[in-house]
């Protein structure tokens, strides 16, 4: 969905950020959110703070199509079989 793509991109680098911290065990490298972004930003650039952004895209769009369809079945079921 349109609403799923523009949300998984306009959070990707808070993810990204997220990643780096759970990575580093010891809180040695990243001792926050913000610092992390800063730290991808300094070594990579903008580029590096999507990198993965794809991917994690087209598995929130499969995941709101996927549950999006269970939905409707269950309430097509529901509306069928139990009232």
């Amino acid at each position: 969905s349109a609403a799923g793509t523009m949300a998984a991109l306009m959070t990707h680098p808070i993810d990204t950020a997220k990643t780096c911290m759970q990575s580093d065990l010891a809180g040695v490298k990243y001792t926050s959110a913000t610092q992390a972004i800063g730290e991808v930003y300094k070594q990579g650039g903008i580029r590096a703070l999507y990198q993965g952004g794809a991917a994690r895209t087209v598995r929130i769009c499969g995941a709101f199509f996927i549950v999006g369809n269970i939905r409707e079945f269950a309430t097509t079921y529901k509306n069928e079989h139990l009232l």
